[in-house]
């Protein structure tokens, strides 16, 4: 409505001639909601005020009619927000890694050393990021030592997991748009292999890549790749 942005929780209803919207209840206004995550009790979203500019954490009640009160439970800068077990994880101001409870507080840091972008913790000592500071490649990190390792040569546009395997689009120069998907495997990481024993463990990295190239999003849906090619969506 007059191009304010709403943030919106809407109850469908099947119909003879398919679903329709039954109800509708405003959430936020003003806002770019980010990473929405939902379980069966709430709703944790990143919050950027298109006002202000400010960024926060909010957690809402899930059910639909519920008391839409927005808890903030982080309100200084941050990106990247993500769940894993009983923790959110999120960058702060200095793009460092930090995690805080599902009901906020006791905010701990991760990574300190060093600013990480799009941050996945495959699980309690490895983590997977972008690496701006060296061309925007792939990275693996061990957490308890800060071992580092580099996993592609390029600038990487976009990453999915799934189980032990990395997807990703890679562009094919600097500044393009223009990505090769590419993939590997990161299964004896996962599984005993430590990487610290291995100063030049970047040799276990076997990167496969498509024949041709892409755009730059795509998704996995059980067996099959969602992806867009070059020229057409």
């Amino acid at each position: 409505d007059l191009g304010d942005p709403y943030l919106c929780r809407m109850k469908y209803s099947a119909g003879e001639k398919g679903m329709y919207v039954r109800e509708t209840e405003i959430i936020d206004t003003k806002t770019d909601a980010k990473y929405l995550l939902l379980d069966s009790s709430y709703l944790y979203y990143l919050r950027e005020d298109l006002t202000t500019g400010n960024t926060s954490i909010i957690r809402i009640p899930a059910a639909m009619g519920a008391e839409s009160r927005l808890e903030t439970l982080y309100s200084q800068p941050c990106d990247f927000l993500y769940r894993r077990g009983g923790q959110l994880y999120f960058t702060d101001a200095s793009d460092h890694l930090c995690s805080m409870p599902l009901i906020g507080g006791d905010v701990q840091s991760v990574v300190s050393d060093k600013k990480v972008c799009y941050p996945y913790l495959l699980n309690d000592d490895l983590l997977l990021y972008q690496d701006d500071a060296d061309g925007e490649s792939l990275h693996m990190r061990y957490l308890p030592t800060g071992f580092d390792l580099r996993i592609t040569n390029g600038r990487i546009l976009c990453y999915v997991v799934k189980g032990s395997e990395v997807w990703f689009f890679q562009a094919e120069e600097p500044g393009s748009e223009k990505c090769r998907l590419g993939h590997t495997d990161l299964n004896e990481f996962l599984h005993g292999f430590d990487p610290t024993a291995h100063p030049d463990a970047s040799f276990r990295f076997t990167i496969e890549e498509s024949e041709k190239p892409m755009g730059p999003l795509f998704s996995i849906n059980g067996g099959h790749i969602n992806a867009s090619n070059y020229q057409t969506i």
